[in-house]
């Protein structure tokens, strides 16, 4: 299956690495007519591929119920779960699992193509596989229980305008009043068509914001508690 896959990884963590790939020859469909039941492969089928931990031929033998069958167990047993193989990556040996790109169905051209994985977006200049997880990347707030907190939204969002961020204080300017108004420098997130590139991400920078002050003595968990009402 490996010669039959073009893919590009999106994602990593520290316990697999994820790929999105055109899968060339493309998942076995059956086809139905008036009088019979036909195999139909649809080709140039958009898969993900979920790593395994590589190994050579000496350590396949001993390691592959440990490894291999382990992880696939793993996945077959998510509801809804399906598996359409394994493979082995040309470059690396690192072995694969193919499955299917779980956000294929609400993909339109419409929406315009993702930057990272170069499929169509899922909504307009937003890509639910891809941009969740590089939102939550490259930043902290300084504190664990924060950082959870605001990843845990981000990676649950939907829409590029809707989503959640950690703003660096600096980032605020010209804060006064008893309400603590100010100007966000950066600015909101907000969906721009252009004419000739389509629906683009972008910023209305200098936006006037309101912030809300927590007393000092309100811990992170409290301040989980709130937001998630």
């Amino acid at each position: 299956m490996g010669q039959r896959i073009f893919s590009r990884k999106i994602r990593e963590n520290e316990s697999e690495v994820l790929f999105v790939a055109t899968w060339l020859n493309g998942i076995r469909k059956v086809e139905k007519s008036e009088c019979s039941y036909k195999q139909l492969p649809i080709a140039g089928h958009v898969v993900n591929l979920i790593s395994l931990p590589s190994l050579n031929a000496s350590e396949f033998i001993e390691e592959i119920t440990t490894n291999l069958f382990y992880k696939l167990e793993q996945y077959m047993q998510l509801s809804d779960s399906i598996v359409y193989g394994l493979t082995k990556d040309t470059t690396t040996s690192g072995y694969m699992i193919v499955v299917p790109d779980e956000f294929n169905s609400i993909r339109n051209e419409f929406f315009g193509e993702c930057k990272y994985c170069r499929q169509h977006n899922t909504f307009f200049a937003w890509c639910q596989l891809c941009d969740p997880w590089e939102a939550a990347q490259d930043w902290t707030s300084g504190d664990e229980y924060i950082d959870e907190c605001i990843k845990k939204f981000q990676l649950k969002t939907t829409n590029y305008e809707e989503i959640i961020e950690w703003i660096p204080f600096d980032k605020l300017q010209s804060i006064k009043g008893n309400q603590f108004a100010a100007i966000w420098s950066d600015g909101i997130r907000k969906v721009k068509n252009d004419d000739h590139l389509g629906y683009i991400q972008s910023r209305i920078q200098f936006y006037r914001v309101n912030l809300m002050k927590f007393d000092s003595s309100r811990n992170a968990l409290d301040f989980i508690k709130y937001v998630s009402k």
